[in-house]
């Protein structure tokens, strides 16, 4: 560790997001970075983080003796360095590779968790079937692609030989071991581990597969770690919403390197299988449709949370998830004053959503809330209907636990919801203020059920009718069955 304190000056030689990890770190150590170098001239002249990306030619430029070249490539080390043997940078400068750098600060965590791995997972030099790894369950403690992997993997573990690196995650669903060895000294080292966490777990998980080959690597999210231990490579792609609506640039990349470097792809619905081959012009052989399905089975017996009726809305509220048409649509309604409208998850109300509800006049009829499965079962069983007004959505599962409750679901007619909800909702065009606000207004009128005076019987039949056959629309959907169908689709590649 004594060159830290030596050299002054680092170049990374990696724009993507090893690069950036790299930067994190080393601007989080007052370290400073010169530049970053990248072997594709589109890049060249831009900035990345603040610092410019140039070709490697100006490496020379540099002071030697007072410079580290940091190799962070994970799936193109061994060529860049190649690449730097012939030029002779790699002789006259320092040059280390990213998770070497990287574990330098955190090696005794790094020792503590590999002795682990070897201990608990030795090394037979086998062929293993089906290898999952840790990203997902790395990015989110909470989350529908986590938990779909959850439930998928417990389930496929079942029936075939898997191995599973979870790495340190703060992931609230219940995963296949018991025990997660490199969790133990998560707490205790909290504000070490957070900051190379993504180091950590990468090296890591080059350390569990070793000289294992496998059958299926199926990685939990897009990032590429360039392990090449298996037959063949799977991946899952949920929905098509960073390419549609130009969200966040890295991740489209990384997702689209991963799309045309897997031999297979599961789509969650046909729409999303169809948005996947006219973006990306995949081979329809190539994809296969696996429904996912509702894992919200909690038994309500608490009295409601909520005491009047309401109107429920649960995820996100940015952008597509159209939520503005919503808003209009519940001021607009008849019943506004009788109904209040809560909203679950998705962060607190912005200021822009707190004026618009004081424009609508309904900002005393709106509530947000947030909380456990406990919680929000107990906001599906007691709604009087369920609204998901999103213009887009790669399967939609908040729609399959509404009907889990008997709640009425009013759903937008686009993209996989019409798959997911079949004729067991009312459906609206999404941009129709006023196809939503009589949806309101109809649903409400047969499914409120109020304890102080009698309705009328064929009221509450048809209330009931709305029920079962949500009910029975959920049960098309397990969890069973999705992993049943993945196992099929592993083998085609055995």
């Amino acid at each position: 560790m004594r060159f830290i304190n030596i050299h002054k000056n680092f170049i990374i030689f990696g724009a993507g997001y090893l690069g950036e990890t790299c930067c994190m770190f080393l601007k989080s150590n007052n370290r400073n970075i010169l530049f970053f170098v990248d072997n594709d001239s589109s890049k060249w002249g831009k900035e990345f983080k603040g610092v410019s990306i140039k070709q490697p030619i100006d490496i020379k430029k540099t002071n030697p003796n007072d410079t580290i070249i940091i190799i962070a490539s994970a799936q193109y080390e061994r060529e860049i360095e190649d690449q730097l043997m012939y030029t002779g940078i790699y002789l006259k400068y320092q040059c280390i590779r990213w998770k070497d750098f990287g574990m330098m600060e955190i090696k005794p965590y790094y020792v503590q968790e590999d002795k682990s791995i070897h201990d608990d997972y030795p090394d037979t030099n086998g062929c293993g079937e089906i290898l999952y790894d840790f990203q997902i369950f790395s990015m989110q403690n909470n989350g529908g692609i986590s938990r779909y992997f959850a439930e998928l993997i417990k389930r496929v573990a079942k029936n075939s030989n898997v191995d599973f690196f979870e790495g340190y995650n703060k992931n609230n669903n219940t995963l296949i071991r018991e025990k997660n060895i490199f969790n133990r000294y998560y707490k205790k080292n909290l504000n070490n581990i957070s900051l190379y966490k993504e180091i950590l777990n990468c090296s890591l998980l080059h350390s569990f597969v070793g000289n294992r080959k496998y059958k299926v690597y199926h990685p939990t999210y897009y990032r590429d770690y360039g392990l090449e231990n298996s037959k063949a490579c799977i991946i899952t792609v949920h929905d098509m919403i960073y390419e549609l609506y130009n969200l966040d640039q890295r991740t489209i990349l990384e997702k689209k390197n991963m799309i045309y470097k897997s031999d297979g792809i599961i789509v969650v619905s046909e729409n999303t299988k169809s948005d996947l081959i006219n973006l990306y012009n995949i081979n329809e052989d190539k994809i296969q449709v696996i429904y996912e399905a509702n894992s919200l089975s909690t038994v309500v017996t608490e009295p409601r949370i909520i005491k009047e009726p309401y109107i429920l809305y649960v995820g996100n509220r940015d952008g597509y998830k159209n939520m503005e048409t919503l808003l209009y649509a519940f001021a607009r309604s008849r019943y506004k004053k009788d109904l209040s409208l809560v909203f679950f998850s998705g962060g607190e109300l912005t200021q822009n959503e707190k004026h618009l509800l004081v424009h609508l006049k309904v900002e005393k009829r709106v509530k947000y809330m947030s909380g456990n499965d406990d919680i929000l079962a107990n906001l599906y069983k007691y709604a009087e209907v369920f609204v998901y007004p999103s213009l887009y959505e790669g399967f939609g599962l908040p729609v399959l636990e509404a009907m889990h409750y008997g709640t009425p679901v009013i759903v937008s007619d686009k993209a996989s919801l019409p798959e997911v909800a079949g004729d067991a909702a009312v459906y609206f065009n999404p941009i129709s203020v006023d196809e939503l606000e009589e949806c309101i207004n109809s649903t409400y009128s047969v499914s409120v059920v109020y304890n102080t005076f009698p309705w009328p019987k064929a009221t509450e039949e048809q209330r009931e009718r709305i029920k079962q056959a949500g009910i029975l629309q959920e049960k098309k959907f397990s969890w069973d069955k999705c992993a049943d169908e993945h196992i099929k689709f592993y083998q085609k590649f055995y």
